[in-house]
């Protein structure tokens, strides 16, 4: 027998079972191992490049190329060709993962998830009318879906006689005698805020909203202490003599532009603005930095404390790992941005890793972002402090004290504040002013900014995708009689928009 011949043979079924077992022990390190041995031997199993794929996913490796693979030769697969969308979506490929999960519906023409996660993608390139239509046919199946429901209801403004509102107001109905899960009715309530906001009944859209609000902060702990402490150690811990300690130390590339801010405070319409330019690709919000930040230091665990252990070397290996990350997201792109909101609270620790790095510091009305962090559903389970007035409050005014640190403590220059309300008022001055920061040429793409077709991920995935407009402004003013706990914590409800500090027009 010749090996080409032995090459087309299935594997031998003890082998397979072999990778049914490890699968059930989960040991999956081992699984890899025995599944990379037969898909070398036997490349036709697409069996064998199945349990590959399981093992890489459990193992948090790339996938991509064992489920294609897997889909090639096991072509009726519904949880293969789910799962390689599910890569590709990953990966920052959305036209690929949609044409998977359209594929899936070929063989399944009943799978929920495929039509689920469909929507979501169209909702995330900006494919409104599709995304629509996804959901609307998900629900024939399954009319109680609450979050497909919920989706729907963030994908389009509600109108009188809206028909989604009027399928939750019967499930609210129904629960009453049977009450939904704890998840369910989160769903439930932020839809139905939704629909009550956008049809300006705000008493019951607070309402729901509050409730929505309620049975999220049920499921973690909260403590807004520590959050202050943790704030006095960053602002204790990074002095001049640490940022003098640490600099000259870290990774030259230009390429990253962070922009942090609150969340809700207009983050994602600058990196759109941003990443309309064409040497900008926009990559979303990234944990890569924030985890990096949180490693330990020897013995030291854990930001901010870790900052005292850190030397020379571990700040360019962690610097030059972190480029390394974000260029290989987009290797063809002179810049590439990076919009995790709470990035702001390691401004300090972006300026010695990358000191020719483009920091943006994005700030709205404080009680226009925390209302409408309030009123935002961040299912992720993150975001804890923004499901309660009075926490949303003191955190907002622990970040006022660290940014106004950042602002003291840094060289002139060292990031750029704008204002989502100068945005709002005069959007050709303020993204000539953030294009000119990033040190690029002026393209009117960032204008148009809602024109460019790039995959957005946030909570304002649909704002980004219209022009600018300005009824954002001042928005709790329709909501200010519910507003006590949050106006009675801020450091002061009283200033206008939008900042607390004094803002530098001319940088």
């Amino acid at each position: 027998m010749t090996p080409t011949t032995a090459k087309t043979l299935a594997p031998p079924l003890n082998k397979l079972k072999q990778l049914v077992s490890l699968h059930k022990a989960k040991r999956y390190t081992e699984m890899k191992y025995c599944a990379h041995m037969l898909v070398d031997q036997y490349p036709d199993s697409g069996f064998s490049w199945k349990f590959l794929s399981i093992a890489q996913q459990m193992l948090g490796e790339n996938t991509l190329l064992a489920l294609q693979k897997t889909t090639e030769l096991l072509p009726t697969d519904v949880d293969a060709a789910f799962n390689l969308g599910a890569a590709q979506r990953t990966l920052g490929q959305p036209k690929n993962a949609i044409d998977s999960f359209q594929r899936v519906l070929t063989i399944d023409p009943n799978c929920i998830q495929a039509m689920f996660a469909l929507g979501y993608l169209y909702r995330e390139n900006g494919e409104v009318i599709a995304a629509e239509k996804a959901y609307l046919n998900l629900l024939k199946f399954e009319p109680n879906n609450l979050n497909a429901r919920y989706q729907l209801a963030y994908t389009r403004k509600a109108q009188t006689g809206d028909k989604n509102l009027a399928a939750l107001t019967v499930i609210e109905s129904a629960s009453q005698n049977n009450p939904e899960s704890p998840k369910g009715a989160m769903y439930l309530n932020f839809a139905m805020g939704k629909c009550f906001d956008d049809l300006r009944d705000y008493e019951r859209a607070f309402s729901h909203f509050s409730e929505g609000c309620r049975l999220m902060h049920t499921t973690f702990s909260y403590n807004a202490k520590q959050t202050t402490r943790q704030v006095d150690e960053i602002i204790r811990i990074f002095s001049r003599e640490t940022i003098k300690r640490l600099q000259d130390a870290g990774n030259t590339s230009s390429t990253p532009i962070f922009v942090v801010g609150m969340p809700r405070s207009g983050t994602t319409l600058t990196e759109q603005i941003i990443a309309s330019h064409p040497d900008v690709h926009g990559a979303g919000e990234l944990a890569d930095m924030s985890i990096i930040s949180e490693r330990n230091v020897g013995q030291t665990a854990g930001f901010p404390h870790n900052i005292l252990a850190l030397d020379h070397q571990t700040l360019k290996k962690w610097a030059d790992e972190y480029v390394a990350g974000l260029c290989q997201r987009a290797p063809n792109s002179l810049h590439i941005t990076d919009k995790l909101p709470g990035n702001f609270l390691i401004i300090g620790l972006i300026h010695v890793m990358l000191p020719n790095a483009k920091i943006i510091h994005v700030s709205r009305n404080p009680v226009d972002t925390c209302l409408s962090c309030f009123m935002t559903f961040f299912s992720q389970g993150a975001l804890q402090q923004t499901y309660d007035l009075r926490e949303l409050g003191l955190y907002y005014s622990d970040y006022i004290r660290l940014m106004n640190h950042w602002r003291k403590l840094l060289p002139a220059g060292a990031f750029l504040d704008i204002c989502y309300e100068d945005i709002v008022a005069d959007q050709e001055t303020q993204a000539k002013r953030l294009i000119s920061y990033c040190g690029l040429e002026w393209n009117n793409a960032c204008i148009n900014f809602h024109q460019t077709k790039r995959t957005v991920s946030t909570a304002s995935m649909m704002q980004v995708r219209r022009p600018i407009y300005n009824s954002s402004v001042e928005r709790w003013r329709s909501y200010e009689q519910y507003l006590g706990p949050l106006l009675d914590t801020l450091p002061d409800s009283s200033t206008p928009p939008a900042l607390y500090w004094d803002r530098q027009k001319g940088d």
